[in-house]
């Protein structure tokens, strides 16, 4: 895929994106800018992956399966 490719591709994806898509795809160029990409680094996001995986574990919270998350981002992307 060329890069005018890929510029055109991801503006149709910001141009229909919602508004918490676009918050999500900022914070995501900012921090890969920014150079903050290595959260496993990060004591913080360690802390509360872990918190939600406990979570998922006792049963507090009901996980998604995978194939009902790729369902819905399809829907939400077309």
């Amino acid at each position: 895929m060329t890069t005018e490719a890929i510029r055109e591709e991801l503006h149709l994806y910001v141009d229909s994106a919602d508004e918490v898509a676009l918050v999500e795809m900022l914070r995501f160029i900012e921090d890969y800018r920014s150079g903050a990409s290595d959260h496993w680094e990060d004591e913080e996001f360690v802390a509360e992956m872990e918190r939600r995986v406990q979570e998922l574990k006792d049963g507090t919270v009901k996980g998604v399966p995978w194939e009902e998350v790729k369902r819905r981002t399809r829907e939400i992307t077309n």
